[in-house]
């Protein structure tokens, strides 16, 4: 019976005093909220990884489509203007050039 008494007065925690208490309790707090904004970081990096790079490859890709169409029509108006420039100098009696 002694042996069971023994056992139970370590199990016994004394108590901590209020100052003690608060500071625990601060502590964890602090901690909870750092795990909490670790957490939060974490997932937006993910939903970045998710929308923003393929939105960023999708605008690349654009971009390139875009400067294709403007050599295009820039290759498209030259040649239409040496189209007029030719027509001009037959109109105008000058040798055309073949």
């Amino acid at each position: 019976m002694s042996n069971l008494l023994m056992r139970m007065q370590y199990a016994k925690i004394e108590d901590e005093d209020l100052e003690e208490k608060r500071h625990q309790r601060a502590r964890y707090l602090i901690y909870k909220a750092l795990e909490e904004a670790d957490s939060l970081t974490r997932k937006s990096s993910l939903s970045y990884n998710k929308f923003y790079k393929p939105r960023a490859k999708v605008y690349v890709r654009l971009r390139k489509v875009r400067f294709i169409f403007i050599r295009a029509r820039r290759r498209a108006c030259l040649s239409v203007m040496k189209q007029f420039s030719y027509v001009k100098r037959v109109l105008s009696g000058k040798k055309a050039l073949v």
